[in-house]
Parts: C-alpha cells; sequence; structure tokens
C-alpha cells in the first residue's frame, strides 16, 4: 500500500475525531460502512494541450469506506476510483449520507482531482 493511500486513509478517519459539530461523526460513533457508486472528476475539460479529456478519464466507479453510515451526518470518507479509461485514483474526502445513499465530494491525489460521488451504501 502506498504512503498516500496510508495518509488519506488516516486523514479520512480522522475527520471524524477533529470536528466537533453535532452532525459530524465522532469518534465514539464510528461505524465504518462501504460506498459504492459513479464518480465524476470537477474541473477544466482540458488537464492538458496535447490531450483534451474525454468522458472516459473523467467518470469512473468508486468503491470507499465511510467512517459512518448514519443517516443525516457528515463522514469522512476514502477508497479508489476506477476510471472508464482504465486507470485508477486514490482519493479521500467528506460524505452526506440520506438513508441508504451518499454523496461525496472527494480529492483524487493519484489523478489530482476534484471528485463529486453519488451511490449506495453497504451494511
Amino acid at each position: 500500500m502506498s504512503v498516500l493511500l496510508k495518509a488519506a486513509i488516516v486523514a479520512a478517519t480522522g475527520l471524524g475525531v477533529s470536528f466537533s459539530h453535532p452532525t459530524l461523526a465522532r469518534a465514539n460513533d464510528l461505524n465504518p460502512t462501504i460506498f459504492a457508486g459513479v464518480s465524476w472528476a470537477i474541473g477544466p475539460k482540458t488537464f492538458s494541450k496535447q490531450q483534451p479529456a474525454s468522458a472516459s478519464d473523467r467518470v469512473g466507479i468508486s468503491v470507499r469506506i465511510l467512517t459512518t453510515g448514519e443517516a443525516g451526518k457528515v463522514a469522512g470518507a476514502t477508497g479508489v476510483t476506477r476510471y472508464l479509461d482504465g486507470s485508477f485514483g486514490c482519493d479521500a474526502g467528506l460524505a452526506v449520507n440520506h438513508g441508504r445513499q451518499s454523496i461525496i465530494l472527494a480529492r483524487d491525489f493519484c489523478k489530482k482531482k476534484t471528485l463529486a460521488s453519488v451511490g449506495g451504501l453497504g451494511n
């Protein structure tokens, strides 16, 4: 496991400890949950002058671990994304849970992109 991925996991897990807002998960409320969903890279349409961005390098399938799956809570999220062009990304961010669904805003540290994700939560 890369050092960057380990750092992302530690950072996302620590999010539950570092905030004291009532809707944010605290360390004693942590109940890790699996997330699976679709992600879209947010940002400019081109990533380099030589190669314009296509849908295949902007859209992907993500699997993440959330610090909690409780509805109405904000949770830390960390995981991986497999883009349609075959490349992988590693990301960490914040999730807002609504029932068994979640909306996530994350940063892909491997591809240097901001991601928006929607998907479902496991047990």
